[in-house]
């Protein structure tokens, strides 16, 4: 197969390959975040996927509920403190067996046929991720061919054009996919609508009283000077230099036909792909170019339980989902979203860990019980619900604190306040064993797994910021220990990234950057960057994918209200580069940060939405800056 490339030869932000895609999970890849496309390339056999985010596969969970058993949870905690977990685990699954999430699903595929000219010549495929925007280029004896698709953020439409000699164009949808659940059908339609126009058209059922219907795409064509025929499914385009397709997908709760509604959709959209496009880019492109990075060279409800998995008893959940909000007011400040949105779900997050935490140990502490770290169990006991989970006892001393700073900010809540304030020197503190390294529970005698994927003891560590190597030394050390003791169970993208994340933090960059290398060394990225769950391409899967950003951030700053870290765990390959536009939590954006660490010297222009004082370190290095509200400073760090 021949080489993929991460930029063309104009340095723009992209990637291309040489060869169409072998298999689908390489296919290069679009979407707008409702809607998606896979595109393959074949220059003579193409397909291209579509998707849609609400394409899931109903399994008989929609309205399924957790079992009904608050009325009994004190016996629960009765038989957890007892040992008795599988019994308190039995309990509290009511008898339900595992039911699966339901599964993504993909939708249909536009498989587009063109005549072979003589051998392909000049072939190239390529994603511009600054655009959006998938393109794939050939010649042969007739001439020079293009595609060029983009799925719209502007107007929620898929686009695709193709230019080229005046041959025969065979277009059709099917639901004929890899993936594709057997017992959904299919009818797909194709249809001329006048001069120049067509229409396709691919409706699927699912199975019936599994909660929804089934799902649609409308594909328009606009096709002008060309001759249109059917044949079956099989649209026919003789003679057009230039066919334009606009596409629409939905999914269906109920029987009702959406085939009119999504065909006027598109009747009212330009039928020009630049118009099209110029719409899409003005949105697309900004939030693109936000930041940048060179581096000098290349709702549902829970259900998902039975006896041996008790996610009731997961505390954390409501934290860990509401932190990126939390994250988001402090570094945007956006009053507006914390007062409408956000403060509610904090306090009632709050108010969650009030009204659970009503046992206390011998030592005046509150316990919590049951408690779960997420798929794993303490050794030597019998059952996973247990007490005290490291992850727990964060989450809910972190839900205490965020609702206390925005209940005071937004001057609501006193009453609360005093409350959870009261409450949080109750919280258990955390262990440390006879190896010094940080415990999984908080609870004596409890000790975890040595070799599990999963490292939810280290949540005080990453996301959050309670244990650090500045205001928590010690704990920083044990739970340093804890990192760098767990063992990798099957090497999953998801482990091995949350591993590097709390070596970043914990300033470790040899860890994190070993971390990293399972990745990017361990054959889990497709050719068209999508990464897999596994070594070796297993499971298409997107953790390392949309984490890998992150991951790469946290290596070159880390950010708390008055505090900024700059290269806190920077890899020894990547002496020398420059990050722009990352914005921090505490109001504060990294214009641009330039370091070259051969020549000792680092460089940040920073610029803060109000007026304050930062604490700025840098590789042992501290520099103390004023900022005025909108106004940029340098803060330059010599002889490191």
């Amino acid at each position: 197969m021949n080489p993929l490339h991460t930029n063309d030869v104009r340095g723009s932000h992209a990637i291309h390959d040489t060869a169409p895609a072998a298999r689908w999970e390489d296919a290069f890849l679009a979407g707008n975040g409702e809607y998606g496309i896979m595109v393959e390339g074949g220059p003579h056999r193409e397909r291209v996927v579509l998707n849609h985010h609400r394409y899931v596969l109903p399994n008989g969970t929609r309205h399924l509920r957790a079992a009904e058993t608050a009325d009994r949870l004190e016996e629960i905690r009765d038989l957890v403190l007892a040992g008795r977990a599988p019994e308190a685990q039995r309990i509290w699954a009511g008898g339900e067996e595992l039911r699966w999430t339901q599964s993504f699903h993909p939708g249909h595929a536009l498989e587009i046929a063109t005549p072979a000219h003589g051998p392909v010549r000049d072939y190239l495929r390529r994603t511009g991720f600054d655009t959006g925007e998938i393109t794939v280029d050939w010649q042969d004896d007739a001439g020079p061919w293009r595609r060029r698709s983009f799925v719209s953020r502007a107007d929620a439409v898929v686009v695709q054009e193709f230019t080229g000699p005046a041959a025969e164009l065979r277009l059709r949808l099917t639901g004929d996919l890899p993936g594709c659940p057997e017992d959904v059908r299919h009818r797909c339609t194709a249809a001329g609508l006048g001069p120049g126009r067509a229409l396709l058209n691919a409706r699927a059922t699912y199975p019936p009283g599994l909660g929804a219907y089934g799902f649609e795409a409308v594909l328009l064509v606009h096709a002008p000077g060309a001759r249109i025929d059917t044949d079956g499914d099989v649209l026919i385009l003789r003679g057009a230099r230039r066919v334009l397709l606009l596409g629409k997908l939905d999914r269906h709760e109920d029987p009702g036909r959406r085939t009119a509604a999504l065909q006027r959709a598109l009747d009212l959209l330009p039928a020009d792909y630049d118009t099209l496009l110029a719409a899409h880019t003005a949105l697309h492109t900004p939030a693109y170019r936000r930041a940048a990075l060179d581096l000098t060279g290349a709702a549902g409800h829970l259900f998902h339980l039975d006896d041996d998995w008790p996610w009731p008893a997961w505390l954390a959940g409501a934290d860990w989902l509401l932190h990126p909000l939390h994250e988001y007011w402090r570094t945007t400040g956006d009053d507006e979203f914390l007062r409408a949105e956000l403060a509610g779900w904090l306090i009632e997050a709050a108010e969650f860990f009030e009204d659970f935490l009503t046992r206390t140990d011998d030592r005046g502490h509150v316990v919590f019980v049951p408690s779960y770290s997420p798929e794993i169990a303490p050794e030597g006991v019998a059952g996973s619900a247990s007490v005290n989970a490291v992850m727990d006892v964060a989450a809910g001393r972190h839900a205490l604190e965020s609702a206390i700073e925005v209940c005071e900010h937004l001057a609501v809540e006193p009453a609360a306040v005093a409350r959870w304030r009261a409450l949080l020197p109750r919280f258990p503190p955390y262990l440390v064993n006879p190896a010094g390294r940080l415990t999984e529970w908080a609870w004596p005698g409890l000790d975890g797994n040595l070799d599990h994927r999963h490292v939810s003891h280290l949540y005080p560590v990453w996301p959050l910021h309670e244990i650090t190597r500045d205001t928590s030394p010690e704990l920083a050390e044990a739970a340093h220990r804890a990192l760098a003791g767990r063992g990798d169970e099957n090497l999953s993208a998801h482990g091995s990234l949350h591993r590097a994340l709390a070596a970043a933090r914990l300033r470790d960059a040899g860890l994190a950057r070993a971390n990293l290398l399972k990745i990017l060394g361990g054959d889990m990225l497709f050719r068209s960057l999508m990464s897999s769950h596994n070594p070796g391409l297993e499971i298409y899967n997107a953790d390392a994918a949309i984490t890998l950003p992150g991951l790469v951030l946290e290596l070159l700053v880390d950010a708390r209200p008055g505090r900024l870290d700059l290269l806190p765990a920077l890899p020894a390959e990547l002496a020398r580069g420059t990050v722009r536009g990352v914005t921090c939590q505490g109001r504060v954006t990294v214009e641009e940060l330039a370091w070259d660490l051969p020549a000792g010297t680092v460089r940040a222009v920073l610029r803060s939405a109000v007026g304050q004082t930062l604490d700025v370190h840098c590789r042992g290095a501290r520099r103390s800056l004023v900022l005025a509200a909108g106004t940029a400073e340098a803060v330059v760090f010599d002889g490191l």
